[in-house]
């Protein structure tokens, strides 16, 4: 029989199990956009090198969290300009003249101007948040310190706003039973432990 209360694709009649209207306080994304950008030249200086200088730089990378200063709100007549410096925190990973491999951190910092809607005439405040992913794998390490590298960028701006809904639900959630992934035994765990016949 369907489980109707475990997490899940519906299976059949949506409307079977439904059962109550549930208040759930939500981070509502009010607004956003999205930029998509190749082949950006940049230089950045990294730091916390693991394995000394680096021979041949393998990538950079993108890490968590992405950071939003010096935001600024402007308001328009159906929009808002939206301004804020992006922190994006990266990871380069190498190998040095031995062959052992190495990281080393920076921070990509840029600015960022865009046209978003804001809540208006309401007394819950918002917020302008960022999510960032940058690589690369085109870097050269040069002799005054610095990393060359060329890379892609997707980011997302968003502003955020913390909401009650009201959503219908089937109650709260059954979980199945856990079973280990390809270790199970299933003629012993599936088995009755006393005969089912007379």
């Amino acid at each position: 029989m369907t489980n109707y209360k475990a997490a899940g694709r519906i299976v059949g009649n949506p409307l079977c199990g439904l059962c109550q209207r549930m208040c759930v306080e939500v981070r509502q994304v009010y607004d956003a956009c999205i930029r998509r950008d190749n082949n950006i030249n940049t230089s950045l200086v990294f730091t916390g090198y693991t394995a000394g200088t680096p021979a041949v730089i393998d990538r950079i990378d993108s890490g968590q969290p992405v950071t939003l200063t010096d935001v600024s709100v402007v308001a328009g007549a159906n929009c808002s300009e939206v301004g804020a410096t992006v922190n994006v925190p990266l990871t380069m990973t190498y190998r040095n003249a031995a062959g052992e491999i190495g990281t080393a951190v920076s921070v990509l910092r840029y600015r960022k101007s865009v046209s978003l809607r804001v809540p208006r005439g309401t007394a819950l405040p918002f917020t302008i948040e960022a999510v960032a992913v940058v690589a690369s794998d085109i870097a050269t390490y040069t002799a005054s310190g610095s990393v060359n590298f060329t890379y892609c960028i997707m980011d997302i701006i968003k502003v955020i706003i913390v909401a009650d809904i009201l959503v219908p639900t089937y109650g709260y959630a059954v979980y199945p039973d856990c079973t280990e992934c390809g270790r199970a035994c299933p003629g012993i765990t599936a088995a009755s432990l006393y005969p089912t016949t007379t």
